[in-house]
């Protein structure tokens, strides 16, 4: 049975800092300096720690409700009878705050591009991160979670998100869907061939970036394409039908390797 050092050395330190307290109870701000010790102690210790950054939109939202404006002159009605459907233009997190109010639990898929944080394209409080910023992907992270958080809250119980992204933040991307959507509900993550004569990317060629798929619970379903005959991959025929030539491997899904 293994040993959790980290747990032991934490248990040690919590009941250090209660005993200080008995010994320090006359002075409120050590008080108060010990309960931040203890707070920190005891926050999760598995998952991804970063430096939390604050963008201007997160000091409007403290002071300023965001309002929905419609623009006549930009809209297309085609059928009176059919739903119409809307485009939403300004800071994302502020859409995203006012969708709550209207759209909560009521959305079935999201699909979001977010910026790839490559080192010149990703913009954060309006200022280019670069690749030389010490908190490039402290900002990156910042940025996403607090949006994701938001996406969350907004998908039906059985709703979907799907999100591109390449390698420059697909590691912690990962890690922020397991803490707001649960690894139970990472569904798959879908290498998609972006390039397929690839891009210079530190002396390789890279072709693909990623798509995640997440659901919100275990209750999402994901209908199967039904194939046509002209979708068939048996493109070969002989006297018996038509078959394939393929790898020699066990393809039953029960097979698992030892």
């Amino acid at each position: 049975m293994s040993t959790n050092l980290s747990q032991q050395k934490r248990e040690r330190l919590l009941k250090n800092i209660k005993i200080m307290r008995e010994k320090l109870k006359d002075s409120p701000e050590l008080i108060a300096s010990l309960a931040d010790m203890e707070s920190e102690l005891k926050r999760k210790k598995y998952g991804l720690v970063w430096e939390e950054h604050e963008e201007r939109v997160d000091e409007e939202l403290r002071t300023k409700i965001p309002v929905f404006k419609e623009d006549k002159e930009l809209e297309i009605k085609l059928d009176e009878n059919k739903p119409i459907n809307f485009l939403i233009e300004g800071d994302n997190l502020h859409s995203l705050y006012l969708l709550e109010k209207t759209h909560k639990e009521k959305i079935d898929v999201i699909y979001i591009d977010p910026p790839y944080n490559t080192g010149n394209s990703f913009m954060y409080d309006d200022n280019i991160v670069d690749s030389n910023d010490d908190y490039k992907h402290s900002k990156w992270i910042s940025f996403i979670y607090k949006r994701l958080k938001q996406a969350y809250k907004l998908l039906k119980e059985d709703g979907k998100i799907f999100i591109s992204i390449d390698d420059n933040e697909q590691a912690n991307l990962k890690l922020i869907c397991n803490e707001i959507f649960g690894e139970e509900n990472f569904f798959a993550q879908i290498v998609v061939q972006s390039n397929k004569r690839g891009q210079t990317y530190k002396q390789i060629a890279k072709t693909h970036e990623y798509i995640l798929i997440y659901t919100k619970t275990q209750k999402s379903i994901f209908n199967e394409i039904k194939k046509s005959d002209e979708d068939s991959d048996l493109n070969l025929i002989d006297q018996i039908g038509k078959y394939n030539i393929r790898e020699l491997r066990n393809r039953n899904p029960k097979f698992r390797k030892i």
